[in-house]
């Protein structure tokens, strides 16, 4: 796991992934600004606080998007 992807555990109490900003800018080829508007308009996952600042997307959930992508 890269230094900056973090485990956050689920309801069930298994660790998901969670990626920050540049790994989901690079995933899915999306600019921030760009992100953060599909999030407004509820077409992107949303974040989650992971401290005081960071932020992260779980890692399961950008996937699903980009297969709902690929498949739409």
């Amino acid at each position: 796991m890269p230094d900056h992807a973090q485990a956050f555990p689920t309801e069930n109490g298994t660790p998901e992934r969670m990626l920050r900003l540049r790994d989901v800018i690079s995933r899915t080829g999306l600019s921030r600004p760009t992100i953060y508007r599909h999030i407004r308009l509820g077409i992107f996952p949303r974040n989650y606080q992971l401290g005081l600042r960071p932020v992260g997307w779980r890692l399961s959930e950008i996937e699903k998007w980009l297969a709902d992508r690929a498949a739409g």
